[in-house]
């Protein structure tokens, strides 16, 4: 009994220690007087701020009760969360200013677009214009201090009744975004209340501290939302773009957390730097860094700035809110997801701490504007003006966007054109002139046609349009000489996201940059025209045809056939009676469906309508000459497809979010989403399709066995990225394989390249062919010319080796495609393709690889053939690689001509390989065109199922 007493008694000790250590009492507004009128946040939520995160719904009451309670006060909703929760601003100012927000945002528009303003106008409205503030929090759901900084901050300004304060209010109007993405905070929250045990852990390895697949950082669909702004997939990025863009913000606060181990992270960021950044933005960041020290420094809290934080990306938030013409901050908290966290010097850094540390810099940074208001006012202001200028830096160029027949990209593309709030315009009549093409070739004469989509660099948010549309922003010197010694010293890279983003190219439009201000006689754009959907005459023979060239064609086929609508995909383009298809088009037959009932001519009419496309009546199913007849060959009976997608650990939730929005969200298509490690005993016989994201390889080699017989009784695997890889290997599943593996054998894969570019090769001697006798001339090979020899095996993965340390973290790339195989169906004969990954994917023999990298042009000067890498370049011939972004001539050498895609017949089935992600973001809607064919059209194209008695 004594030794238990003992023991309960150094228990207690032990908590009452543990208790001190997570105490922290410094005051978060020491001497600040409030308002008791106004509820503080411990009254609504029951715990001291810091003590605990706050949910969203307990965030929500604290901002419903303070717009109730204040005139200083504005809760506005600017829309609603995949799974259903309000995202909120609160706007807080001086009861003046709230009496008079549609003028000050009335005014705010005027000097954001200052064509047409003259210096005393723009004086006069600077004057009565308060600067303007919008603070973000928690982006990443997981993140969690700055939401409650947030609450925090709110309540003082609308609280406080010191002078200081109401003098800010006077002069400022302060917006408040407290927390950005509610489902995934929510999401994490519900997770660390499981992990939760009755004594607190301090260990920062504890699952309490990092969660479980697929965590808190991202979305319902798992999107980083810090990605987003750019591209405006998401709901929540799209309301706030709605939503802050019109208060024209001065200064933007984007609040996160790191690592637990690290301290305090503030702007300005170091190279590489966007080139479309402004020398005010510069400016003030080194001041506003020079306060926010200032403050840290009372507090002896340390802090960096720069070191791992770039401003090359522009779609993270402050990125976006900085070429907007304000002053972007980014601020990185050493994050406390509860309790607190033991760090290396021994002391506890206490998740209340973490939110004061959030507090502060807020204060700091605010408090920065208000006392520079006036001349952070007229900077903006002359930076605004800069962006309209005729004879400014963005004044003569012009992007320009040639429509085809895939209507739905184009409406993808104006649709985050105008969520920007930039102005279009469409040409009127021909244009000719001088254009760089996408690819990178100064074209000297380029005709463009009415209709086509021209975007003058020169308006008001001149800097922004430029970091999404310009086709080759460059790095400088300085910085890659840096770079490149990091990757050699230290195998690591300095880049912190993709280097390469254009809208154009990852929407695969025919782009040109015009050297040129808008075209005269160029009229705004209205809304993109689509023919009339719906079915065309319902009364005819053979059926309807529906033009394969938009997106939503493939979705489309899949919800017929799941309505029980037979469909027939046509593997080549054709003429039937005056009408032209495209490849891709897909033909709803009569003699295919039942003939005693009409019932699914009104469901083909429905889903058309649906999908806004429209069903052409085919007069005649004979074509032309040698075009394809209606019965024949290039028209097969598609199946429909039973699809499942490997999610959860050790999935990668990127990736897999991006695909399970893309069938669910975007495309409203049926599909089962199966934990990768249920794989092994789950019953494929359900599905004919499997998806598998990167990050799921192991999954798929455990469970080889059963795979295998699935693929070969007809099913179609699809694998991602390093699930892809996983099984090109020996023994593996797939026969294409990994570069580094097959460094012995590369003459045989060279010469499978040499072979298709053969094909194509107009060299053979016509009159010898009908000689009757042998020639006497020596047959030619693909391969005459090229030196097969590369030296000894050591010195082939010795190269390798090094150039692999050189492979792009996020780079566009040119492909050529296939024009015969059913995969590049909607795409055109070069594809651009965001290549990030370390891999390089090989084909050869059964393997076929129907996108490759690299695109063959014409150069007179190359008389001879040249080896790129392991693969030759024919005589006569260049091949063109980047298109954007950041890549070494090492790397690009390892890359050209590998596969960026590949599909093999496995039995009655087939695997497909996708090098890298092809839905990345959701915005790379080029390659996930042939995302959508393979999963959709592969059942019925590349795999065979047997034909069933009813």
């Amino acid at each position: 009994m004594h030794q238990f007493v003992s023991l309960l008694a150094a228990f207690c000790v032990a908590c009452v220690s543990f208790g001190q250590e997570l105490a922290y009492d410094s005051a978060f507004f020491p001497g600040a007087a409030h308002d008791a009128v106004i509820d503080t946040p411990e009254q609504m939520l029951g715990f001291a701020l810091g003590e605990r995160p706050a949910t969203h719904a307990e965030i929500e009451k604290c901002l419903k009760r303070w717009d109730e309670q204040s005139e200083r006060a504005l809760l506005v909703s600017h829309g609603q969360t995949h799974e259903g929760r309000a995202l909120y601003h609160i706007i807080i100012s001086s009861p003046r200013n709230m009496a008079r927000l549609d003028q000050i945002k009335s005014d705010l528009a005027r000097l954001g677009d200052p064509r047409g303003l003259s210096g005393a106008a723009g004086a006069a409205l600077l004057e009565r214009t308060p600067a303007t503030a919008w603070l973000a929090y928690s982006i990443h759901g997981d993140e969690l201090s700055g939401a409650d900084a947030a609450l925090a901050l709110a309540w003082h300004y609308i609280a406080c009744t010191d002078r200081s304060v109401l003098d800010l209010l006077e002069r400022t109007v302060v917006i408040i975004d407290p927390l950005m993405n509610p489902d995934g905070r929510d999401r994490y929250l519900g997770q660390l209340r499981e992990f939760r045990g009755a004594v607190p852990t301090l260990d920062d390895q504890a699952r309490l501290h990092g969660g479980r697949w697929p965590w808190g950082r991202t979305n319902h669909y798992l999107f980083d939302m810090n990605r987003d702004w750019i591209f405006g997939v998401c709901p929540e990025t799209r309301g706030r773009i709605v939503a802050a863009g019109p208060w024209q913000p001065m200064l933007f606060i984007d609040a996160h957390e790191m690592g637990p181990q690290e301290t305090y992270l503030f702007t300005p960021s170091r190279e590489p730097i966007n080139p479309n950044y402004t020398g005010f933005l510069k400016r003030w960041l080194d001041a506003f860094a020079g306060d926010h020290a200032g403050a840290f420094d009372a507090q002896g809290w340390r802090y960096y700035t720069g070191e791992w934080a770039d401003d090359w990306y522009p779609g993270y938030s402050n990125a976006w809110a900085s070429f907007r013409g304000g002053i972007g901050i980014l601020y990185e908290q050493a994050g406390v997801d509860w309790f607190g966290v033991r760090r290396a010097e021994g002391r506890v850094l206490t998740y209340r701490q973490s939110v004061h540390q959030q507090l502060l810099s807020s204060l700091a940074n605010v408090q920065t504007l208000y006392e520079n208001r006036d001349e952070i006012k007229q900077g903006w202001l002359a930076e605004r003006r800069a962006c309209v200028a005729s004879d400014g830096v963005y004044a003569g160029r012009t992007f320009a966007i040639v429509p085809g027949a895939n209507v739905s990209r184009v409406e993808a593309f104006v649709d985050a054109m105008n969520l920007q709030g930039f102005e279009l315009y469409r040409l009127e009549e021909e244009w000719i002139g001088a254009a760089l093409d996408r690819l990178g070739r100064e074209r000297e004469s380029v005709a463009l046609p009415p209709g086509t989509i021209v975007i003058p660099n020169a308006q008001p948010n001149a800097n922004l349009l430029a970091a999404m549309l310009e086709f080759d922003p460059r790095m400088n010197a300085e910085f890659l000489a840096e770079e490149r010694r990091d990757l050699v010293r230290k195998g690591r890279t300095r880049i912190y996201d993709i280097t390469g983003w254009s809208l154009p190219m990852l929407y695969d439009l025919e782009a040109y940059q015009l050297r040129t201000s808008l075209p005269k006689g160029a009229a705004r754009l209205g809304a993109i025209e689509r023919p009339e959907s719906g079915v065309r005459e319902r009364q005819v023979g053979q059926g309807w045809v529906i033009d394969g060239a938009d997106d939503g064609v493939p979705a489309l086929a899949m919800k017929l056939m799941l309505a029980g609508v037979r469909v027939r995909l046509g593997d080549e383009a054709f003429t039937w009676g005056t009408r032209a298809f495209s490849r891709g088009s897909i033909v709803i037959a009569r003699e295919d469906n039942p003939r005693d009932s009409t019932a699914w001519i009104d469901t083909l009419d429905r889903l058309c309508r649906e999908a806004r496309l429209a069903a052409e009546p085919i007069a005649t199913g004979l074509g032309a000459g040698e075009v394809a007849d209606i019965g024949g060959e290039h028209f097969d009976l598609l199946v429909t497809p039973r699809i499942a997608v490997l999610s959860e650990s050790p999935v990668d939730s990127g990736d897999f979010g991006s695909i399970w929005y893309t069938l669910d969200e975007r495309y409203g298509l049926p599909a089962t989403y199966l934990p990768a490690e249920s794989l092994s005993w789950a019953d494929l016989r359900r599905y004919n399709v499997l998806i598998a994201p990167s990050g799921a390889g192991k999954a798929l080699t455990d469970a080889s066995s059963s795979i295998r017989a699935w693929i070969e009784s007809g099913g179609t695997l699809i694998a991602i990225g390093s699930s892809g890889f996983a099984i090109a290997r020996d023994e593996g599943l797939s026969a294409a394989r990994s570069l580094d593996d097959v460094l012995e054998e590369l003459d045989e894969y060279e010469i499978a390249v040499l072979r298709e570019w053969a094909a194509d090769a107009d060299v053979f001697d016509v009159e010898a062919m009908w000689s009757h006798g042998v020639s006497s001339g020596e047959p030619t090979y693909p391969w005459d010319g090229v030196d097969l020899d590369r030296g000894s095996a050591e010195e082939v993965a010795r190269r390798d080796e090094w150039q692999r340390q050189f492979m792009p973290p996020g780079t566009i790339l040119a492909t050529r495609t296939d024009d015969e195989h059913w995969l590049t169906v909607g795409c055109g004969p070069d594809l651009p393709v965001l290549f990030s990954s370390t891999g390089v994917l090989m084909a050869r023999g059964g393997v076929e690889a129907p996108i490759r990298y690299g695109v063959l042009e014409d150069d007179e000067a190359a008389e001879e053939a040249r080896r790129a890498g392991w693969c030759a370049i024919p005589a006569g011939k260049e091949l063109r690689l980047r298109m954007s972004g950041l890549l070494w001539p090492e790397a690009a050498h390892r890359i050209a001509n590998a596969a960026a895609v590949t599909r093999e017949s496995v039995g009655r089935g087939q695997i497909i390989l996708f090098a890298d992600a092809p839905t990345f973001r959701a915005a790379s809607l080029g390659t996930t065109r042939v995302f959508l064919n393979a999963a959709i059209y592969g059942p019925g194209m590349g795999a065979s199922e047997p034909i069933r008695n009813p």
